[in-house]
């Protein structure tokens, strides 16, 4: 959704003065959070439109009411390209929701709780290669 600034919520916050880690959870997900497209499109699978979203700049880190980003609802809903899509982009895989879930907890699907697992379990990085980014294909 455009703001009256013509900016979407995602590009206004990051173009105030403030600081902020896309790593780390905004403390009020109830004041802060929205169910976004990207949200919708990860969960029900549909690759294609979560591919035309990122170009778009929505940003999958970005989290519901229930403090759920899009990785997490990709990883509930079994969706196993999204989640190889989004862990490609760096995405915090620990990052968890207001009642504690990381997506790994969220997963039921074998295939992505080991992959998830793996990627975890990797180092992921020698020296400052790859920034902030946790995960990387």
């Amino acid at each position: 959704m455009l703001e009256e600034s013509g900016q979407t919520s995602s590009q206004a916050n990051l173009n105030s003065d403030e600081v902020i880690d896309p790593f780390v959870k905004p403390p009020d997900s109830q004041k802060v959070g929205k169910y976004t497209p990207l949200h919708w499109a990860a969960y029900k699978g549909h690759l294609t439109i979560v591919q035309i979203l990122m170009n778009a700049e929505l940003n999958p880190r970005d989290i519901d009411v229930h403090g759920n980003n899009a990785v997490h609802q990709a990883a509930a809903a079994s969706k196993l390209d999204i989640m190889k899509l989004f862990m490609s982009s760096g995405v915090d895989l620990d990052l968890q929701n207001d009642r504690g879930h990381s997506p790994f907890d969220l997963a039921t699907d074998p295939e992505i709780k080991n992959l998830i697992k793996r990627s975890l379990d990797t180092p992921n990085c020698e020296g400052n290669k790859c920034g902030k980014a946790k995960f990387s294909f």
